[in-house]
């Protein structure tokens, strides 16, 4: 699930992703359409989904910084 998690997160985000509403949408509906393929619990995807977002935030920061 992590590497296709990764996969999916790569293949989704451009350089200003985190600045456009549109985008992160996308990216939500297509990380919960992943958890419920592994039968993640229902009541944690909305935590979850935050979660993978805002790390995903913080990497893509992380990346910029170093360019």
């Amino acid at each position: 699930m992590a590497r296709e998690l990764l996969k999916l997160i790569k293949e989704n985000t451009s350089i200003d992703w985190t600045k456009k509403a549109d985008i992160q949408a996308k990216l939500r509906v297509k990380v919960k359409r992943l958890l419920k393929k592994y039968k993640y619990p229902p009541d944690l995807e909305d935590k979850a989904i935050d979660t993978v977002i805002t790390q995903a935030k913080l990497k893509s920061e992380e990346l910029a910084r170093e360019m």
